[in-house]
């Protein structure tokens, strides 16, 4: 019965983490750097930090904006990779990884639903679509940019689930 409460919970830590926390992080940093309102809306469950775009910043300031969810989840998954190595109780484990997988996977869904944003130029809803057409960068850079996006997400998730290997222990019952 634990190891199902240790589940349940560590599924709801990274859900709140995904769904709420990364983006409400992201607005308040925004707020600070930007030094103007932040709006934030709700999405069906999920939280969103609309982000206003103007002139006076940089595009890599806006670059860092977008990247900051992405960066926070990172910053969660080294954080429960540093915990691992202390938890000895297998139920505990189990629930730490399983939060690092929901983490790993915000990241690499996230990534795809941006990249597929501006393949498709069609979607003023996603922060790098906008981005792009508000600094008014060329197609084919915008497309070397995700696919360098890309490359070093996935180079990160290949890191990260080979450490997390080392702690997954496969019991066999007799």
């Amino acid at each position: 019965m634990k190891k199902y409460l240790f589940v349940a919970l560590s599924i709801l830590a990274g859900l709140i983490t995904v769904l709420y926390i990364n983006e409400f992080v992201q607005g308040i940093v925004a707020s600070a750097i930007l030094q103007t309102g932040v709006s934030f809306s709700f999405r069906g469950i999920i939280l969103t930090a609309f982000i206003p775009f103007i002139g006076t910043n940089s595009f890599f300031t806006y670059c860092f904006l977008l990247l900051l969810p992405l960066l926070l989840s990172g910053i969660f998954i080294e954080l429960s990779a540093v915990s691992l190595k202390k938890i000895i109780n297998l139920n505990l484990r189990t629930g730490v990884i399983i939060f690092q997988l929901i983490n790993m996977g915000y990241i690499v869904v996230n990534i795809f639903a941006a990249i597929l944003s501006v393949l498709l130029k069609n979607s003023s809803e996603s922060g790098w679509s906008r981005l792009f057409v508000f600094s008014s960068i060329a197609y084919e850079k915008q497309l070397i940019i995700m696919f360098l996006l890309l490359l070093l997400s996935l180079a990160y998730i290949n890191y990260s689930t080979k450490r997390l290997k080392n702690y997954i222990t496969i019991i066999k019952e007799k």
